[in-house]
C-alpha cells in the first residue's frame, strides 16, 4: 500500500495505443503530476464519480478506468491513488502487454474492493 495521494490533472490527448489494444486510457498532463510520485502502476479512484481505475505514471501518465468507458474525456480528473501495485516494465509484444494489463486491472480490483 501507499500513503493515499490525491492531485487534479488537466487531460491531454494520448496516442491511441491504449484503445486500439482494448485497454483505452485517459492521458494526464505530466505537469499536473505531483513530483514526489514514484514510476508505478498504481490502483485507485476518479472522482467525482469514484470510477475504480488502473493508473501507469512513468515517461506518461495514463489513467484506465476499470469496467467504465466515457463518451468525452473531460478537461481535468481528480485522482486519488491507493495503492501501488508495481514497477513499470518492458514488454516484448502486444500480447503479453495485454496479459499483463488483464492481471494489472484483476490486482487493482481486489485492492479497491477490500476499501468497499
Amino acid at each position: 500500500m501507499t500513503d493515499k495521494i490525491e492531485f487534479t490533472a488537466r487531460t491531454i490527448p494520448g496516442s491511441g495505443i491504449g484503445k486500439r489494444i482494448g485497454f483505452p486510457t485517459i492521458n494526464l498532463n505530466l505537469s499536473d503530476i505531483p513530483k514526489s510520485l514514484p514510476e508505478g502502476l498504481y490502483a485507485g479512484f476518479v472522482f467525482p464519480e469514484k470510477l475504480p481505475c488502473a493508473i501507469n505514471g512513468d515517461t506518461s501518465f495514463e489513467v484506465h478506468l476499470i469496467n467504465k468507458e466515457l463518451l468525452e474525456t473531460p478537461s481535468k480528473m481528480t485522482i486519488r491513488l491507493i495503492a501501488r501495485l508495481r514497477n513499470i516494465r518492458n514488454f516484448k509484444s502486444v500480447a503479453e502487454l495485454k496479459e499483463q494489463i488483464g492481471k494489472d486491472i484483476v490486482n487493482a480490483n481486489a485492492v479497491l474492493n477490500r476499501l468497499e
